[in-house]
Protein backbone atom coordinates (compact mmCIF):
# COMPACT_ATOMS: atom_id res chain seq x y z
CA UNK A 1 0.00 0.00 0.00
CA UNK A 2 3.22 2.47 1.18
CA UNK A 3 4.67 1.61 -2.90
CA UNK A 4 0.94 2.78 -4.62
CA UNK A 5 0.67 5.78 -2.53
CA UNK A 6 4.17 6.69 -3.23
CA UNK A 7 4.05 6.33 -6.79
CA UNK A 8 0.59 8.31 -6.93
CA UNK A 9 2.56 11.66 -4.73
CA UNK A 10 5.28 11.05 -7.24
CA UNK A 11 2.82 11.30 -10.02
CA UNK A 12 0.84 14.33 -9.09
CA UNK A 13 4.58 16.04 -7.66
CA UNK A 14 5.51 15.74 -11.01
CA UNK A 15 2.29 17.34 -12.44
CA UNK A 16 0.42 14.25 -13.45
CA UNK A 17 -3.37 14.31 -13.04
CA UNK A 18 -4.29 10.96 -10.69
CA UNK A 19 -8.04 11.54 -9.94
CA UNK A 20 -10.50 9.42 -11.96
CA UNK A 21 -12.76 12.81 -12.57
CA UNK A 22 -10.91 15.60 -14.16
CA UNK A 23 -12.67 18.74 -13.12
CA UNK A 24 -16.12 20.25 -14.51
CA UNK A 25 -14.77 22.53 -17.42
CA UNK A 26 -12.04 20.31 -18.48
CA UNK A 27 -11.63 16.36 -19.74
CA UNK A 28 -8.89 13.94 -19.85
CA UNK A 29 -6.49 14.23 -23.13
CA UNK A 30 -6.93 11.56 -25.08
CA UNK A 31 -3.50 10.81 -25.84
CA UNK A 32 -2.17 11.57 -22.01
CA UNK A 33 -3.99 9.53 -19.45
CA UNK A 34 -2.79 12.18 -17.09
CA UNK A 35 -3.17 15.07 -18.10
CA UNK A 36 -6.49 17.41 -18.32
CA UNK A 37 -7.30 19.75 -21.22
CA UNK A 38 -9.79 22.63 -21.43
CA UNK A 39 -13.20 20.90 -22.94
CA UNK A 40 -14.73 23.83 -24.97
CA UNK A 41 -18.20 24.36 -24.16
CA UNK A 42 -17.72 24.35 -19.90
CA UNK A 43 -14.84 26.08 -19.76
CA UNK A 44 -16.05 29.43 -20.68
CA UNK A 45 -19.49 28.37 -18.14
CA UNK A 46 -16.87 28.03 -15.37
CA UNK A 47 -15.50 31.41 -16.58
CA UNK A 48 -18.75 33.25 -16.17
CA UNK A 49 -20.33 32.15 -13.13
CA UNK A 50 -16.60 33.47 -11.52
CA UNK A 51 -16.91 36.34 -13.29
CA UNK A 52 -21.11 36.06 -11.85
CA UNK A 53 -20.20 36.05 -8.58
CA UNK A 54 -17.56 39.00 -8.46
CA UNK A 55 -20.50 40.74 -9.99
CA UNK A 56 -23.05 40.22 -7.12
CA UNK A 57 -24.98 37.53 -7.87
CA UNK A 58 -25.63 34.64 -5.45
CA UNK A 59 -24.93 31.01 -5.73
CA UNK A 60 -28.65 30.42 -6.10
CA UNK A 61 -28.87 33.05 -8.64
CA UNK A 62 -26.38 31.53 -10.63
CA UNK A 63 -27.48 28.25 -10.62
CA UNK A 64 -31.22 29.43 -11.49
CA UNK A 65 -29.66 30.88 -14.73
CA UNK A 66 -28.31 27.82 -15.80
CA UNK A 67 -30.94 25.60 -15.38
CA UNK A 68 -32.92 27.85 -17.01
CA UNK A 69 -30.37 27.92 -20.46
CA UNK A 70 -30.63 24.25 -19.80
CA UNK A 71 -26.42 23.77 -19.03
CA UNK A 72 -25.76 19.99 -18.45
CA UNK A 73 -25.01 19.27 -14.48
CA UNK A 74 -21.23 18.62 -13.67
CA UNK A 75 -22.90 15.22 -12.79
CA UNK A 76 -24.75 14.95 -16.13
CA UNK A 77 -21.49 15.88 -17.92
CA UNK A 78 -19.34 13.86 -16.33
CA UNK A 79 -22.02 10.47 -17.65
CA UNK A 80 -21.93 12.92 -20.89
CA UNK A 81 -18.37 11.98 -20.91
CA UNK A 82 -18.83 8.04 -20.46
CA UNK A 83 -17.83 8.18 -16.36
CA UNK A 84 -19.99 6.21 -13.62
CA UNK A 85 -21.81 8.81 -11.48
CA UNK A 86 -24.16 6.53 -9.78
CA UNK A 87 -25.95 9.28 -7.91
CA UNK A 88 -26.61 11.26 -11.02
CA UNK A 89 -30.48 11.54 -12.29
CA UNK A 90 -31.24 12.67 -15.48
CA UNK A 91 -33.21 15.14 -14.24
CA UNK A 92 -30.95 16.91 -11.85
CA UNK A 93 -30.65 20.64 -11.45
CA UNK A 94 -27.74 23.23 -11.11
CA UNK A 95 -28.04 23.76 -6.91
CA UNK A 96 -25.93 26.67 -4.70
CA UNK A 97 -23.69 23.84 -3.42
CA UNK A 98 -22.63 22.50 -7.35
CA UNK A 99 -21.76 26.68 -7.82
CA UNK A 100 -19.72 27.03 -5.10
CA UNK A 101 -17.82 23.96 -5.25
CA UNK A 102 -17.02 25.23 -8.81
CA UNK A 103 -15.96 28.77 -7.00
CA UNK A 104 -13.77 26.82 -4.27
CA UNK A 105 -12.20 24.75 -6.67
CA UNK A 106 -8.46 25.92 -7.19
CA UNK A 107 -7.81 23.69 -9.70
CA UNK A 108 -9.10 26.51 -11.98
CA UNK A 109 -6.45 28.56 -11.61
CA UNK A 110 -3.99 25.48 -13.33
CA UNK A 111 -2.58 24.47 -10.45
CA UNK A 112 -3.09 21.32 -8.80
CA UNK A 113 -4.30 21.15 -5.06
CA UNK A 114 -3.96 17.57 -3.37
CA UNK A 115 -4.38 15.88 0.15
CA UNK A 116 -1.43 14.89 1.44
CA UNK A 117 -1.72 13.22 4.83
CA UNK A 118 -4.31 15.45 6.12
CA UNK A 119 -2.11 18.56 4.62
CA UNK A 120 -2.94 20.75 1.58
CA UNK A 121 -0.17 20.48 -0.94
CA UNK A 122 -0.59 22.77 -3.93
CA UNK A 123 1.58 22.29 -7.30
CA UNK A 124 1.81 25.13 -9.65
CA UNK A 125 1.24 25.19 -13.61
CA UNK A 126 -0.32 21.80 -14.02
CA UNK A 127 -2.77 22.56 -16.70
CA UNK A 128 -4.19 25.35 -18.64
CA UNK A 129 -6.08 27.82 -16.50
CA UNK A 130 -9.65 28.82 -16.79
CA UNK A 131 -9.73 31.78 -14.60
CA UNK A 132 -6.50 33.62 -12.96
CA UNK A 133 -5.04 33.03 -9.38
CA UNK A 134 -6.07 36.97 -8.47
CA UNK A 135 -10.01 36.06 -9.90
CA UNK A 136 -9.43 32.77 -7.67
CA UNK A 137 -8.52 34.72 -4.42
CA UNK A 138 -11.02 37.45 -4.75
CA UNK A 139 -14.14 34.88 -5.05
CA UNK A 140 -12.85 32.77 -2.06
CA UNK A 141 -12.83 36.37 -0.20
CA UNK A 142 -16.20 37.09 -1.44
CA UNK A 143 -17.36 33.36 -0.86
CA UNK A 144 -15.95 34.06 3.05
CA UNK A 145 -17.02 37.72 3.61
CA UNK A 146 -20.55 36.17 2.76
CA UNK A 147 -20.53 33.28 4.72
CA UNK A 148 -20.09 36.03 7.68
CA UNK A 149 -22.11 38.71 6.90
CA UNK A 150 -24.90 37.91 4.45
CA UNK A 151 -27.99 35.29 4.67
CA UNK A 152 -28.34 34.41 1.16
CA UNK A 153 -31.93 34.92 -0.49
CA UNK A 154 -31.82 31.73 -2.16
CA UNK A 155 -35.19 32.29 -3.74
CA UNK A 156 -34.37 35.46 -5.01
CA UNK A 157 -30.71 34.90 -5.62
CA UNK A 158 -30.00 38.21 -4.07
CA UNK A 159 -27.29 38.23 -1.02
CA UNK A 160 -29.33 39.71 1.58
CA UNK A 161 -31.86 39.14 3.60
CA UNK A 162 -35.73 39.40 1.25
CA UNK A 163 -36.51 42.41 3.56
CA UNK A 164 -33.29 44.36 3.74
CA UNK A 165 -34.92 47.45 4.27
CA UNK A 166 -37.32 47.11 6.94
CA UNK A 167 -37.12 49.57 9.34
CA UNK A 168 -35.48 51.94 7.23
CA UNK A 169 -38.07 52.43 4.45
CA UNK A 170 -40.83 55.07 4.62
CA UNK A 171 -43.49 56.29 2.62
CA UNK A 172 -42.69 59.95 1.88
CA UNK A 173 -46.19 61.51 1.66
CA UNK A 174 -47.63 59.75 4.83
CA UNK A 175 -44.45 59.30 7.00
CA UNK A 176 -45.75 55.35 7.28
CA UNK A 177 -42.98 52.48 7.16
CA UNK A 178 -43.10 50.46 3.99
CA UNK A 179 -43.50 46.58 4.62
CA UNK A 180 -41.88 44.11 2.18
CA UNK A 181 -44.57 41.50 0.65
CA UNK A 182 -43.89 38.44 -1.63
CA UNK A 183 -46.58 38.49 -4.35
CA UNK A 184 -45.25 38.35 -7.83
CA UNK A 185 -42.13 37.12 -10.30
CA UNK A 186 -40.14 39.44 -9.82
CA UNK A 187 -38.90 39.46 -5.88
CA UNK A 188 -40.71 41.37 -4.01
CA UNK A 189 -42.15 44.83 -3.43
CA UNK A 190 -42.41 47.65 -0.48
CA UNK A 191 -45.80 48.39 0.11
CA UNK A 192 -47.31 51.67 1.67
CA UNK A 193 -48.95 50.58 5.11
CA UNK A 194 -51.09 53.49 5.37
CA UNK A 195 -52.15 52.65 1.91
CA UNK A 196 -51.97 49.04 1.38
CA UNK A 197 -53.68 47.87 4.46
CA UNK A 198 -56.35 49.78 4.66
CA UNK A 199 -57.24 48.47 0.96
CA UNK A 200 -56.71 51.84 -0.53
CA UNK A 201 -53.33 51.25 -3.09
CA UNK A 202 -51.48 54.22 -4.13
CA UNK A 203 -48.03 54.49 -6.90
CA UNK A 204 -46.03 53.47 -3.48
CA UNK A 205 -47.70 49.99 -3.32
CA UNK A 206 -45.94 49.01 -6.62
CA UNK A 207 -42.46 49.63 -5.79
CA UNK A 208 -40.51 47.55 -6.18
CA UNK A 209 -37.99 45.46 -4.06
CA UNK A 210 -34.99 45.31 -6.85
CA UNK A 211 -35.63 49.24 -7.75
CA UNK A 212 -35.42 50.65 -4.40
CA UNK A 213 -32.53 48.46 -3.42
CA UNK A 214 -30.68 49.34 -6.37
CA UNK A 215 -31.24 53.26 -5.62
CA UNK A 216 -30.51 52.96 -2.51
CA UNK A 217 -27.26 51.04 -3.30
CA UNK A 218 -25.99 53.58 -6.07
CA UNK A 219 -26.32 56.77 -3.57
CA UNK A 220 -24.67 54.66 -0.83
CA UNK A 221 -21.87 53.95 -3.26
CA UNK A 222 -21.29 57.96 -4.55
CA UNK A 223 -21.10 58.73 -0.88
CA UNK A 224 -18.19 56.81 -0.71
CA UNK A 225 -19.60 54.09 2.14
CA UNK A 226 -18.71 50.88 0.42
CA UNK A 227 -17.23 49.40 -2.73
CA UNK A 228 -19.65 46.63 -2.42
CA UNK A 229 -22.17 46.15 -5.43
CA UNK A 230 -25.16 44.29 -3.77
CA UNK A 231 -27.34 45.68 -0.89
CA UNK A 232 -26.96 44.22 2.70
CA UNK A 233 -28.98 44.88 5.89
CA UNK A 234 -25.43 45.45 7.38
CA UNK A 235 -24.90 48.40 5.42
CA UNK A 236 -27.85 49.84 6.24
CA UNK A 237 -27.74 49.15 9.55
CA UNK A 238 -24.01 50.76 10.00
CA UNK A 239 -24.97 54.14 7.57
CA UNK A 240 -29.04 54.92 7.13
CA UNK A 241 -31.32 56.36 9.60
CA UNK A 242 -34.32 56.50 6.65
CA UNK A 243 -34.65 55.48 3.08
CA UNK A 244 -37.83 57.85 2.03
CA UNK A 245 -39.55 56.81 -1.05
CA UNK A 246 -41.51 59.56 -3.13
CA UNK A 247 -44.44 58.87 -5.59
CA UNK A 248 -42.32 59.35 -8.73
CA UNK A 249 -40.30 56.38 -7.30
CA UNK A 250 -37.39 58.88 -6.01
CA UNK A 251 -35.79 57.88 -2.58
CA UNK A 252 -34.39 60.37 -0.08
CA UNK A 253 -31.39 59.13 2.17
CA UNK A 254 -31.24 60.75 6.06
CA UNK A 255 -27.30 59.04 6.76
CA UNK A 256 -26.46 58.22 10.37
CA UNK A 257 -23.67 61.20 11.55
CA UNK A 258 -20.88 58.89 11.48
CA UNK A 259 -21.84 58.30 7.62
CA UNK A 260 -22.24 61.82 7.31
CA UNK A 261 -18.24 62.62 9.10
CA UNK A 262 -16.94 59.68 6.62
Amino acid sequence: MGSVKEGIRKNWENGRYCACLPPYGYILNPDNRFEIILEEHCAPIVEWIYNSFLDGKSSSEIARILNQKKEKTPGQYYKELGYSVPRTRPDSKWNYQAVQRILSKRSYTGDSEHNDSGKSVIVNNTHEAIISHEIFDKAQKELDYRKNHYIADREYGSYTSKNVLGGWLYCFRCQKPMYYINDDDEGGRYVCAAHYFTGQECFLCKILKKDVCEKVMADVISHGLTTRKCLTRSIVKQHIEKVFVFEDGSIEISYRKEADEA
